[in-house]
């Protein structure tokens, strides 16, 4: 919970909500995340990590599918449990869930201007990579290309990793 929260904080001090974020009327507790399931769960999000990963994502009700189309991540597929859905501002949403291999990804995908930001622990290595990137498409099936949402085991993801033979950007070492 203190690592989301240092993460949002991190976000409003960089720049990321317009000001007028802070100008909205108040919701009712728990009107963030109704509102973020209500207009996410279903769709697609493909984007792309400057200097890491192009992803594409499938948001369903209480998890995340994910299938990486290039970069270390390439010919991957997995999914994330837990998932936590937030709406910050018109157009911005906060998410996080629980990765398979025990970490956890923190999410601000910003639709105005189509930019993602990331903070993923690896659980394995207990590192925290900090990544920022582009969406290229948002929609449903008809507007983007969805995930191959087949599950691999840890064995085959590890195999397809050493295949790409890459590496993710350094762990924040702060």
């Amino acid at each position: 919970m203190v690592r989301m929260a240092k993460l949002l904080a991190a976000i409003l001090v960089a720049g990321a909500l317009p000001a007028t974020a802070w100008a909205q009327p108040s919701r009712e507790p728990g009107q963030a995340r109704l509102d973020a399931e209500r207009e996410l769960i279903g769709k697609i999000l493909n984007y792309k990590y400057k200097d890491a990963a192009d992803l594409r994502i499938l948001i369903q009700a209480d998890s995340i599918s994910w299938q990486g189309v290039s970069g270390p991540l390439k010919d991957m597929r997995g999914g994330g449990s837990g998932l936590r859905l937030s709406k910050i501002a018109e157009g911005i949403y906060f998410d996080t869930w629980v990765t398979e291999a025990g970490g956890e990804d923190s999410i601000v995908w910003n639709l105005n201007d189509l930019t993602v930001f990331a903070h993923v622990l690896d659980g394995r290595r207990n590192a925290v990579f900090q990544l920022e990137g582009v969406i290229g498409c948002y929609g449903d099936e008809s507007q983007c290309e969805a995930p191959d949402t087949r599950l691999m085991s840890q064995e085959e993801r590890t195999a397809v990793w050493r295949r790409n033979n890459q590496r993710m950007p350094s762990a924040d070492s702060r």
